[in-house]
């Protein structure tokens, strides 16, 4: 816990808002994935920021633009949603 304090502490000092200690039991509750059993004194949680991993989310802009009729052009080539997997666009 000392050091889920020392994050706490930093994230405060600067300026990310929205940080509070979890106690064990809340985060058992919050992370359904973490065994009863685990060995986790307790967590830091932040409301206000995430982590977004940016390749899933341009890939996911992509085919939301190809299902509604748009288009992808590189130098010599144009995609459209004629390339997506069967299942992905209609």
């Amino acid at each position: 816990m000392c050091q889920l304090r020392r994050l706490l502490s930093a994230g405060v000092k600067n300026g990310v808002r929205g940080l509070r200690e979890l106690s064990r039991e809340e985060l058992l509750a919050r992370e359904p994935g973490l065994a009863p059993t685990a060995a986790v004194a307790g967590g830091v949680l932040s409301e206000e920021e995430f982590v977004v991993d940016s390749f899933l989310m341009a890939l996911s802009n992509l085919y939301e633009a190809l299902e509604r009729s748009g288009r992808l052009f590189f130098p010599s080539t144009q995609l459209d949603h004629s390339v997506l997997p069967s299942g992905v666009a209609s």
